[in-house]
């Protein structure tokens, strides 16, 4: 028998010791979450950076509960 896995968990795996780049004051997003939006966004048909941010508002209640991405996680222009 398997054990469950949490949906993020492989994405976390992988991305988890990702370097963040961004300034550290200026950060109003994780960027675990900023991934998460990205790839499930393109899955969806998302094709450009406009695209991914109107999936992320159109799905975030969805995001939130099923990921548990933090309260603010449509990022705005980054």
């Amino acid at each position: 028998m398997s054990a469950t896995v949490s949906p993020t968990a492989l994405i976390e795996t992988h991305f988890g010791n990702l370097p963040d780049p961004r300034v550290s004051h200026s950060i109003l997003h994780k960027l675990i979450d900023i991934l998460i939006i990205t790839i499930c966004g393109t899955i969806s048909g998302a094709d450009n950076f406009v695209a991914i941010v109107e999936y992320g508002k159109e799905k975030e209640e969805w995001l939130k509960t099923f990921f548990g991405i933090s309260q603010q996680n449509t990022p705005k222009l980054l």
